[in-house]
């Protein structure tokens, strides 16, 4: 806030002989002496030429600054234009990013659940085969061993006969 003063004092310090000169110039002419009937003032030529000549002085400090304070606004502007710029490439860049990051990963957990469920399917259809390969096997078995069992039965009752009836 000091710094704001201080700046606005400082401009109020260089308008002020600026004015001031403009002020001179126009009591000249209005206290000049009139031609009656006539719009037309005499003036003192030299102290109106030598308030020229300290405006023309004057003016070039003005608009020097003057000048360099719209630098400084276009520098500022093209600045913030840039900064504008770069912040919506980033965003952009960022939302392209996220973009394809969600539909890459929602096509690849897509995937990885058909694919989870072709193996469920196919651990079933497995499991369901082993099964009954398994159950053809068992049955395999046991009717072999029924058929040794009744072997070693007609075995054993004939071994018995022999036995008894002394063979």
């Amino acid at each position: 806030m000091v710094m704001q003063r201080m700046s606005d004092q400082a401009r109020d310090h260089r308008a002020a002989p600026l004015m001031q000169l403009l002020d001179d110039l126009e009591n000249a002419v209005t206290n000049g002496r009139r031609f009656p009937g006539s719009s037309k003032v005499t003036v003192d030529g030299q102290h109106v030429v030598n308030l020229i000549d300290e405006l023309r002085v004057s003016l070039p400090v003005e608009l020097q600054q003057a000048r360099k304070v719209v630098q400084e606004r276009q520098s500022i502007v093209i600045d913030a234009q840039e900064e504008a710029r770069n912040i919506l490439d980033a965003a952009q860049e960022r939302a392209n990013y996220l973009v394809s990051q969600a539909g890459v990963l929602g096509e690849a957990r897509q995937r990885s659940e058909q694919r989870l469920r072709e193996a469920e399917e196919n651990a079933r259809r497995t499991s369901h085969g082993v099964n009954q390969f398994v159950l053809s096997l068992i049955d395999d078995v046991e009717s072999n061993l029924r058929h040794h069992l009744h072997e070693l039965e007609q075995a054993r009752i004939t071994f018995e006969e022999r036995e008894r009836t002394g063979v």
